[in-house]
């Protein structure tokens, strides 16, 4: 009978076990050398970092899918991941590459979330990134 008393209080902190974190907007990172040698119709690659430093992750995703509306790039980046149990010193990066294709020369605006980031295509000096891109494997 007092395996009975147990039950409910493992109930209660199993959840805690595995934690899961759900992410849909992220930093907007760009390789400089890429936007410098931009030609029309070239594709463009914009990383999304959900997060920089994902704590013991045990399972891990991410998706982006891409929408144009004009001169605007909208980039519905997601990601999730669930955290193992257990004492652990891990912090990998969660990020999710977005390929854009079919670009002409010119102003664009590309959005992620509440992320906003102007670029020119061509453009020879890079954009201000925020330090998030910095992990980020060109």
């Amino acid at each position: 009978m007092r395996y009975a008393r147990l039950v409910p209080l493992l109930l209660v902190f199993a959840p805690a076990c595995a934690e899961q974190h759900n992410y849909s907007e992220g930093e907007i990172c760009l390789d400089a050398p890429a936007l410098a040698s931009f030609a029309a119709g070239d594709e463009l690659e914009v990383v999304v970092v959900l997060d920089d430093c994902m704590a013991c992750p045990k399972d891990f995703n991410a998706n982006c899918e891409v929408d144009r509306q004009g001169s605007t790039i909208n980039l519905h980046a997601g990601g999730v991941y669930t955290q193992r149990s257990g004492p652990c010193d891990t912090c990998l990066t969660l990020s999710v590459a977005c390929i854009v294709g079919g670009l002409e020369p010119g102003n664009y605006t590309i959005r992620s979330g509440d992320q906003t980031l102007e670029v020119k295509l061509p453009q020879a000096e890079a954009p201000k990134l925020d330090p998030t891109c910095d992990v980020v494997q060109w």
